[in-house]
């Protein structure tokens, strides 16, 4: 991860020494995306490739481009639930549940919307969070005399077959609705760790990851994932918080757990929606890499980490969502506009999604002036400053760079023929607190 390691102090350099990469695991009826810490690792022992994903051995995979493989996306309102397997405190909870219920709406959520399938089924904008996490130790009580015990599990997960079992249990015992257009998160404890997943050692080589079976309600595809805490252990809070990595000494909301979990939450939920069964977004081979992945541990790549704004306890931020500070790596934006065609790679990039694009008049006529505009969102009071150049996402420029003014730039164009939709969106220079980024597609109608 070379752009990583040129952003960071030299206190983690060893970090430039690894770089992520996935791997897609068969078990039994499950499918299974997970993060390794690692540096060209060959599957390991066990693993299974699918053999039908097309983006299987396909060489184009590189940081702006993704693959589509030909499958669904999430195209229902997404609901989000959370199983809290241990002691979590309830302050840990209460900041988790809060961003759960706010995120839905937001552009930076949003981007998963510019994800859609060769159905022509898109991810819509929208995250419902309609129960405030389920703890699991609770749930379980309703086996107990059935000769079940929570102990049964413990605190030392046994693959993934005990994250499928949590998700069931709690599913069974009826505090969690049975639901297709669901995200199942087990969230680990500080205490509990996971062993025999086949794919490296919890909290050093993953923490996280997310999955598809159909053996957790049979006949109905589940999709599921699991967070552990990086209070785990020094080296996993090391590893996989954004704040720590980059030297921080503490975090926006100052709760290590919850706001780690946070941000590993988002990654595994955008990759959830746009990759459910990992044959969508993404492929199914190393380096084959989701739109959570290809950004992962980005925050301010550009600019760099120094130049985002701090929490009034000295903690980095990149963004506000209702009123409180979060640090959230970027997601992949991807930009389609042609048919999907299975197996091929598609242009794209990190965002946060902070730039937006609107037009005066949609659809318009030929001939017709319309204006089209650009606003970039800003950060604790610093109005992005710059320019904003608009583009055809088939190619070509659209008149000069505008500056912006108070964060938005105008241009007027006449659209001379009927092309249909007109793809167009705005790239954002960037300045000296903010990275360079770009629109999503803006899709114009243009009539006779």
């Amino acid at each position: 991860m070379e752009s990583l390691a040129n952003s960071i102090s030299s206190t983690f350099m060893k970090f430039a020494d690894f770089a992520f990469t996935h791997f897609v695991r068969a078990i039994a009826e499950t499918m299974i995306m997970c993060a390794l810490f690692a540096l060209c690792v060959k599957p390991a022992a066990g693993q299974v490739i699918d053999p039908n994903s097309t983006c299987n051995n396909n060489s184009g995979q590189t940081s702006t481009n993704i693959c589509y493989d030909g499958g669904n996306v999430m195209a229902a309102p997404t609901n989000a639930y959370v199983i809290y397997y241990g002691n979590w405190a309830t302050s840990t909870q209460t900041i988790v549940n809060n961003w759960l219920h706010n995120v839905g709406g937001t552009n930076l959520f949003g981007i998963n919307a510019a994800y859609h399938d060769s159905a022509g089924f898109a991810v819509q904008n929208i995250l419902n969070f309609p129960y405030n996490g389920v703890a699991y130790t609770n749930a379980y009580q309703d086996y107990q005399n059935a000769g079940d015990d929570y102990q049964t599990l413990g605190t030392q997960l046994n693959g993934d077959a005990a994250i499928r079992q949590i998700v069931s249990d709690v599913i069974s015992a009826h505090h969690l609705p049975a639901d297709t257009n669901g995200v199942y998160f087990v969230l680990t404890a500080w205490n509990v760790s996971q062993i025999n997943t086949g794919f490296g050692s919890f909290c050093s080589a993953y923490i996280a990851y997310h999955a598809s079976s159909t053996a957790i309600i049979s006949g109905s595809t589940i999709k599921y994932a699991m967070v552990g805490n990086p209070l785990y252990s020094t080296q996993c809070s090391q590893y996989f918080d954004g704040n720590y990595l980059r030297g921080d000494s503490t975090t926006p909301n100052g709760n290590l757990a919850a706001d780690a979990v946070i941000n590993l939450i988002f990654h595994e939920l955008s990759e959830a929606v746009t990759d459910p069964t990992l044959l969508t977004w993404g492929g199914t081979r190393p380096h084959a890499n989701e739109n959570g992945d290809l950004c992962e541990w980005n925050f301010a790549d550009t600019a760099g980490f120094s130049h985002l704004p701090m929490a009034g306890n000295g903690a980095h931020y990149n963004i506000t969502i209702a009123g409180i500070n979060y640090l959230i790596q970027k997601l992949f934006q991807v930009r389609v506009t042609s048919a999907l065609a299975q197996g091929s790679f598609y242009p794209g990039s990190c965002e946060m999604g902070n730039v937006s694009i609107t037009s005066s008049l949609n659809p318009s006529t030929v001939g017709q002036a319309v204006t089209l505009s650009a606003t970039v969102a800003g950060l604790a009071g610093r109005i992005p400053t710059g320019t904003v150049t608009f583009y055809f996402g088939y190619g070509g420029q659209i008149g000069n760079p505008t500056t912006l003014v108070n964060g938005q730039g105008n241009i007027t164009y006449t659209f001379n023929n009927s092309k249909n939709p007109a793809y167009i969106y705005a790239v954002y220079s960037g300045d000296t607190y903010y990275d360079r980024s770009n629109s999503p597609l803006l899709y114009q109608v243009i009539n006779q």
